[in-house]
């Protein structure tokens, strides 16, 4: 479980030529689980987030200056606490200038 792992960045990508963005890989079940599971997730946000305000990010990626976002990957759609704690960081996170966004994967099926 790559969110489990708060030390770690799952992934770094430019989607189209645009802002960083820092991808945090959440496991199937994620955003169902219990309190634990959600403060490992806080727990990675925090991570990236003092990556990106400690100059490391711009240190690594020099045009990271122009800004970054963090995108929460999972395979379906946050509920409950897990939606509201995100809706929660977006609204913190956007008043540092750092975008957060999630996106449920989409799994590819041989028919």
């Amino acid at each position: 479980m790559a969110v489990a792992d708060a030390g770690v960045i799952d992934q770094i990508v430019r989607v189209d030529g645009g802002r960083l963005t820092l991808v945090i890989q959440v496991p199937l079940t994620w955003y169902h689980g219990g309190q634990e599971q959600l403060d490992q997730l806080v727990a990675k946000i925090n991570s990236y987030l003092a990556w990106i305000d400690s100059g490391q990010c711009v240190t690594a990626y020099p045009d990271a200056a122009d800004g970054v976002d963090i995108l929460v990957v999972g395979m379906d759609e946050p509920t409950g606490k897990a939606a509201t704690m995100l809706l929660s960081a977006k609204n913190a996170l956007v008043q540092k200038g750092i975008g957060l966004f999630y996106q449920a994967a989409v799994e590819q099926m041989d028919v």
